[in-house]
């Protein structure tokens, strides 16, 4: 039986995607111009300052919707101010 055609096209795209990704990080891993020691830090360094961003964007998102909800509550328990 033969396979659908989404099924074969999936199958290209997975195999293109792995294959991308294999040849870009023996071609990063080659033309590098830092070692891997000073590379490991300098990507360890990015992620805790990616880190940082997320977690403030985190904070004010629920400060946000804390504040929201609490607007909510306030109109649910009187109904004529909000009129």
């Amino acid at each position: 039986m033969s396979k659908a055609p989404s099924q074969d096209t999936f199958a290209s795209f997975a195999r293109g995607v792995f294959v991308g990704a294999v040849v870009g990080g023996i071609a990063a891993w080659l033309l590098t111009p830092h070692k891997g020691t000073q590379n490991r830090q300098m990507i360890q360094q990015r992620m805790m300052g990616t880190v940082e961003q997320v977690q403030h964007k985190v904070q004010d998102q629920a400060q946000n919707a804390r504040a929201v909800i609490g607007l909510a509550a306030d109109a649910e328990a009187d109904p004529a101010e909000t009129l």
